[in-house]
Formats: structure tokens, sequence, C-alpha cells
């Protein structure tokens, strides 16, 4: 994966992200869950992926309550990296 492959997909995932926020009710517990990823997602750059690719997945899986199609997004961006 070339540098700007990845800015690419990093940026369409917090686009993706960041549009379910401006939908969710603004007392969803989902919000808390994509800040949470967000916050996570900040950390990722092209230089630390050996050190954090899957720690996104483990997070949504093991530990958010996020809709299926949200978590399927966040987990297919780290399986990819």
């Amino acid at each position: 994966m070339t540098e700007e492959n990845f800015n690419r997909r990093k940026g369409d995932l917090e686009r993706f992200l960041t549009n379910k926020l401006e939908q969710l009710d603004p007392l969803d517990k989902q919000r808390d869950d994509i800040h949470w990823v967000l916050g996570i997602l900040k950390k990722y750059n092209f230089y630390n992926l050996s050190q954090m690719k899957g720690l996104l997945a483990r997070t949504v899986v093991d530990s958010l309550e996020l809709d299926y199609a949200i978590g399927g997004m966040i987990i297919e961006f780290d399986n990819g990296l």
C-alpha cells in the first residue's frame, strides 16, 4: 500500500464516520463510540501501520456497540492495511 492510498482510505473512513455522526440522534450511544474510533484513527499514519494494524478491528469487536454497517466499514479499513 502506498502512502497516498493509505491517506485516501483513511480520509474516506473519517468522512464516513463524520457523516454518520451528523445523522445520529444527539443522545445515541453510538456517537460516543464513533468519537472513540475517530480518536484512534487520528493516531494511525502511514509510518506506524505495523504497530497500529488490528487495533481498530479489535476495538470494534471487543468494546464498542456500533451498527453492523459502521463496524463493518471500520473493520474492512483495518483489515485492508
